[in-house]
């Protein structure tokens, strides 16, 4: 990172950055040119290890690329305000970042699955437990990636 002055090293505030997005940028790659989509994904810890879950269709080019190379990087941006001061001759943005590296898997097993979709939803504030019907859950695909390395950066 080439301002070090705005890196954050704290690995937990990294965190709260991946936990508090609204959304980010999945971004992926077919071999020779990159892919990124704006997605909703979930972030948790379990016993201490950082993981992003989502979901979406099945097929599509976003399956087939994750399924041919899993290796993904997610990035949000939060807090984002801009500072606009043209009589200074100044634009600038204040903000908070958060980049997160891993190797994606699709899950199958439909009790996973589930849950999956549950901490998708604890991530945007839904408290309750809702039962996921048999025909969703096995038309859906939901996807899971452990998270190897995250970065962050803040403008303040």
């Amino acid at each position: 990172m080439r301002r070090k002055d705005r890196e954050i090293t704290d690995t937990n505030a990294i965190y709260d950055l991946l936990r508090h997005a609204e959304y980010g940028t999945l971004s992926l790659s077919d071999g020779e040119v990159p892919y990124a989509v704006p997605m909703s994904v979930g972030f948790f810890l379990e016993d201490g290890v950082p993981y992003l879950c989502w979901h979406g269709a099945r097929e599509g080019k976003k399956a087939a690329l994750l399924r041919r190379h899993p290796k993904i990087v997610y990035s949000c941006v939060s807090e984002c305000v801009r500072d606009f001061a043209p009589e200074r001759l100044h634009w600038s943005f204040f903000y908070q970042s958060a980049v997160a590296t891993g190797t994606a898997q699709e899950v199958f097993d439909l009790a996973e699955k589930s849950r999956l979709l549950h901490r998708l939803l604890e991530h945007y504030g839904e408290k309750r437990f809702f039962e996921i019907p048999r025909p969703m859950l096995e038309t859906l695909g939901v996807w899971k990636c452990r998270i190897d390395h995250v970065t962050g950066k803040a403008h303040r």
